[in-house]
């Protein structure tokens, strides 16, 4: 997905870059181990429609970005001046849905919540 962020157009990757990034800000340990919960916790806020959690999954998602990645402040002006919030929500679920390493844990979550398309 595409999204223009502070006058440039940039590409949101929902892949390992992303996954991996999250999992180190969102994680349960406890005995020793350490899991990454990124998924586990920002899917449900996104259905909760927190426009944080929106502004982390959309930052986050340019964590392929080796020069120029926006910034989380001009990702939350990009929310904050957004014409739909509603459909950009749409499209960040739907991107998510389609990417290999998210789309199975959205559709558990999707069931877990009782969600339906």
């Amino acid at each position: 997905m595409e999204l223009k962020i502070n006058g440039h157009d940039t590409e949101i990757i929902f892949g390992l870059a992303f996954n991996r990034e999250i999992d180190t800000i969102y994680k349960v340990e406890g005995q020793g181990l350490v899991f990454g919960a990124g998924l586990d916790t920002l899917l449900p806020q996104l259905y909760a429609e927190s426009a944080v959690a929106l502004s982390e999954v959309i930052y986050h998602g340019t964590a392929h970005i080796k020069k120029g990645r926006p910034s989380g402040h001009q990702v939350d002006i990009y929310i904050e001046e957004a014409e739909n919030l509603d459909n950009l929500f749409e499209q960040v679920i739907s991107a998510l849905g389609e990417a290999n390493v998210s789309k199975k844990k959205l559709a558990m979550w999707k069931k877990q919540l009782q969600i339906n398309d």
